[in-house]
């Protein structure tokens, strides 16, 4: 059944409703899970995706929930300038603090109720460009639940590296089911970003400035969010711009005057945002130490698997057509491509969303190559003789295998999730006694005052505690690697106490953290340093308070 273009009636959105519930259900059984078997032995991170960038987002809404709006890199000991970045972890630790709710459940809420945000912003863009509700349904599910052949590249025992492994398996921005499996601030941005380009592309359509406008408001709001995201959507508009010129062989000027509106009320904010991550010394070190490159070209093919053969189906489809509504499409999906590989730092970037277009060209290249001529089959017709096998049924049935074809990567992550779960490993669990340790920190000290630990340890005080810890992220570390390896020295045996003294004056550190993590490390005892002295003990997770005179260690 069709509709008018761009318009959903109140039954289609029920069904993407239902569809994001399920998505809700389908991305929260891990979690569900892992509370379920946590104990006071064994305590749930509330992650098992990506725990380190996960622990450091609920640092951010620590920082809300202290009353502070200017972000800081709990991550790294040297002093800085706050920045306004992060606003929506901030906003939702303030939330939280507001509503008396614990951070991890917040975040998790947060994400539950911005799933189907993110999903009716996909099924609305895409009813931009395809009239049938069919083929609108299955562009939606392909981009909800589809994967690639990540799940066979594992199968076969290939090493599950980050940047050599095909992007269905860690590259977010790409994937929404990635996004709605970890991250609800992804969920909001991409929402908005795709509501953005649908107003642009009816402001180029109509030539209407006051929709050129409303996008270029919702893109401020994205960059609030992630403040590459506009540029990127600009530069895309830019290609989209130059072909129509191309194609008219005449400059659009009043459509460059749009897309330059578009762009003007989050310039202010982007300007801002290259001003400090130039300048601050503690944010250029988190910009050098998080390059955004792409992968080698199969992982992009393997991550989006079946997706690419029935997108390039679609473009040669929408390409005879020469229909305005979807030249836009075409531009995007081929752009792309080359866009993930030019010589700059946020190539990776460019992918971020790329799954809707892919999905609604695969819909249509499987409409016009895949049930249309099955139901001209010999055999097909044969078949719709009999009354249960209607051509509508067979056609549903071969929708169906191709969606559930995408599935096994999904699937995989959230079954291994669940498998690692019950096995309680770290770092989606840590010790009760490390728990409660670091909740002791958080009663008993200052946000501002230093802690070291080993890097995992430190991972996870920032988010449990609020303290700034010596080092416990990648990119959020300044030197990271530098100061994975003092501390990979700190707790050798053969180390001096002079290295260590220095290290912890140096670094105003103000208490040392000692589990089992850090037993893991070396055999460095701080029971024997007379510099150390213990302030919380409990089986051997010892927290020790810095006595020296050290400047800057509050002594």
């Amino acid at each position: 059944m069709s509709a008018r273009r761009g318009q959903v009636s109140v039954r289609e959105w029920l069904w993407v409703l239902a569809w994001a519930l399920v998505l809700v259900a389908l991305t929260s059984l891990p979690y569900v899970w892992g509370w379920y078997v946590s104990s006071p032995e064994q305590v749930f991170s509330g992650f098992m995706y990506n725990v380190e960038d996960c622990n450091s987002y609920i640092a951010k809404m620590q920082q809300g929930r202290q009353g502070e709006w200017l972000f800081h890199l709990a991550y790294t000991p040297e002093e800085h300038t706050g920045g306004l970045f992060f606003l929506f972890y901030i906003v939702l630790g303030k939330i939280a603090a507001f509503l008396g709710w614990p951070l991890v459940t917040t975040y998790h809420l947060a994400r539950s109720l911005l799933i189907p945000v993110l999903l009716a912003a996909v099924y609305h863009l895409v009813a931009y460009f395809v009239d049938w509700r069919a083929l609108r349904r299955v562009a939606t599910l392909l981009v909800a639940f589809a994967g690639g052949l990540g799940w066979l590249w594992v199968a076969c025992g290939q090493p599950a590296t980050l940047g050599a492994m095909p992007v269905d398996l860690w590259v977010p921005d790409g994937f929404a089911f990635l996004v709605a499996y970890a991250f609800p601030h992804l969920c909001l941005s991409q929402a908005l970003l795709l509501w953005a380009l649908r107003l642009m592309l009816q402001a180029l359509e109509r030539n209407s400035w006051r929709r050129s406008l409303a996008a270029g408001l919702l893109g401020a709001w994205v960059s609030l969010i992630h403040p590459y995201t506009v540029p990127v959507l600009a530069v895309l508009l830019g290609i989209y711009w130059a072909w129509q010129s191309w194609q008219q062989r005449l400059p659009q000027w009043r459509s460059a005057g749009l897309i330059v509106l578009f762009v003007v009320p989050s310039t202010p904010y982007l300007f801002y945002a290259w001003q400090v991550f130039t300048i601050n010394p503690a944010f250029r070190a988190w910009r050098d130490q998080s390059p955004t490159l792409s992968p080698q070209p199969q992982h992009y093919l393997l991550g989006y698997g079946w997706l690419v053969p029935l997108a390039v189906a679609g473009a040669i489809y929408c390409w005879h057509r020469r229909d305005k509504q979807t030249t836009f499409l075409l531009c995007w999906a081929q752009s792309v491509p080359l866009l993930i590989y030019l010589p700059i730092g946020l190539q990776r970037r460019f992918i971020e969303g790329y799954q809707v277009p892919l999905a609604t060209l695969a819909a249509l290249g499987l409409a016009r190559y895949g049930l249309l001529p099955l139901s001209r089959r010999r055999h097909v017709r044969w078949l719709t003789r009999f009354r249960r096998y209607t051509l509508s049924r067979l056609r549903r049935f071969a929708v169906t295998v191709v969606v559930l074809s995408t599935l096994p990567t999904n699937l995989f992550l959230v079954m291994g999730h669940i498998g690692l779960v019950s096995q309680q490993v770290s770092p989606a669990f840590n010790p009760g006694t490390v728990v409660r340790a670091v909740d002791w920190l958080g009663r008993h000290t200052r946000p501002d005052e230093t802690v070291l630990a080993a890097f995992r340890t430190g991972n996870y005080i920032p988010a449990r505690a609020g303290n700034r810890v010596f080092a416990g992220h990648g990119p959020e570390t300044m030197d990271s690697q530098a100061k994975q390896e003092m501390l990979r020295r700190f707790f050798a045996t053969e180390t001096d106490d002079a290295f260590r003294l220095d290290l912890l004056c140096d670094f105003g550190v103000v208490y040392f953290f000692y589990g089992p993590y850090e037993q893991e490390m070396g055999g460095f005892r701080p029971a024997f340093a007379g510099y150390l002295k213990p302030v919380y003990d409990e089986e051997e997770t010892v927290i020790y308070k810095v006595d020296s005179h050290c400047p800057g260690t509050n002594k």
